[in-house]
């Protein structure tokens, strides 16, 4: 898992009807033999702090990082949520938690912020993309005319 310039990147991951029962049993052989390299223990945690929603789900979904055999995106929002239950956090490994960092830091930049909500607000589809470009024409226009109707009174 990498986060670089502004784009994290995820190995592909396959949800099945059995992925619950094999995970949960590579969860269990990590907190009893390999606590200190918890890989997939800390896999699924950060997992489950990116997915809260099925629109999560979604996304993640359309981005190709997984891929859904269940059907259902709630099944998937489920099976990602309740695999950390009864999970035993004796220590996260350093790199998990450079890389949260990271993507707080990222999230809490300000011009960050601002950018992705004018995506997701105003170009989020052709239509609304091209409502927005004609309304900034407009009011351009509306400001030149402005101006030039104050001009020849001065």
């Amino acid at each position: 898992i990498k986060f670089e310039k502004g784009v994290l990147k995820f190995p592909k991951f396959e949800i099945e009807d059995k992925t619950e029962v094999i995970s949960r049993n590579i969860m269990a052989l990590e907190q009893t033999r390999y606590i200190k390299n918890a890989y997939y223990t800390d896999y699924f945690n950060l997992l489950d702090l990116l997915i809260n929603t099925r629109k999560d789900v979604d996304l993640l979904f359309d981005k190709k990082i997984l891929v859904n055999h269940l059907g259902d995106n709630n099944a998937v929002k489920s099976t990602i949520n309740n695999l950390n239950k009864d999970i035993v956090w004796d220590r996260t490994r350093d790199d998990y938690i450079d890389l949260c960092k990271e993507l707080n830091g990222f999230f809490e930049n300000p011009w960050h912020r601002r950018k992705a909500t004018l995506k997701s607000e105003y170009f989020s589809t052709p239509w609304r993309t091209a409502s927005t470009v004609a309304a900034i024409i407009l009011l351009v226009l509306t400001f030149i005319q402005t101006i030039c109707s104050i001009i020849p009174l001065v």
